[in-house]
């Protein structure tokens, strides 16, 4: 387990992320393995803070510079899928499934108005109770707008997160639309401080307990860091 000890000087130490996100990410009957749920949060927050570090001292090439705004972002917005995801769930407001698949039957194919058809049948059982399904991080921020789980959040914050969401589905570096479409210009500091005003806002919602000391342990994610670039 990583400890205080093991924290890099001038890095946030991932106890007391721990201990922060506890607060507002309590354990909860909804949430399995809750101690490494919270704890691989706190390690996406304490690499953000290195990769700030970098982008904030370093002098990068103007590759590494995009690339490293990219992972900026893609871990950034996996804490905040984490985090909507645990509301979601412990507010019973998760998309969740009452029948399991267990085979599909498919029929020979045959030829109907020049067009090959076929026929398929699925075998589903029904489950003796609901199950959290799988959500994308869109269909997260569309079920978190609607129940306002991000409480009295400006809902200009709910639009950023879906810009935010579409620049991480650039994750999957195969799925270019043009010759143009390269990270090079997808991510800057301004992308950047879109996330972490983003993740900085969420992380001072009222359910974290953001008195001013606490809420001045989140300096890390000040968006002023990281020098905008257009």
């Amino acid at each position: 387990m990583t400890s205080a000890a093991d924290s890099p000087a001038g890095i946030v130490d991932v106890d007391a992320l721990h201990l922060y996100l506890n607060r507002g990410l309590p354990a909860n009957s909804a949430i399995q393995h809750h101690k490494a749920y919270v704890r691989n949060i706190a390690y996406s927050l304490q690499y953000i803070d290195h990769l700030l570090g970098e982008l904030e001292h370093s002098e990068l090439q103007r590759t590494l510079h995009s690339q490293t705004c990219k992972s900026v972002v893609v871990v950034g917005m996996g804490v905040v899928e984490a985090i909507l995801w645990y509301l979601l769930c412990t507010s019973g407001g998760a998309r969740t499934r009452k029948w399991e698949e267990l085979k599909k039957l498919t029929a020979p194919s045959f030829v109907q108005a020049g067009e090959t058809l076929r026929i398929v049948n699925i075998v589903e059982r029904e489950l003796a109770q609901a199950e959290v399904e799988e959500m994308t991080l869109d269909a997260m921020v569309k079920r978190a707008e609607k129940r306002l789980l991000l409480g009295t959040l400006d809902h200009a914050v709910y639009g950023h997160l879906r810009t935010l969401r579409q620049l991480r589905n650039r994750v999957h570096i195969h799925a270019v639309q043009h010759d143009a479409d390269t990270d090079w210009f997808s991510f800057t500091g301004r992308e950047v401080k879109l996330l972490l005003d983003a993740l900085r806002s969420i992380l001072s919602l009222e359910f974290f307990q953001p008195t001013p000391d606490r809420l001045a342990f989140l300096a890390f994610l000040d968006s002023n860091r990281v020098e905008r670039r257009s």
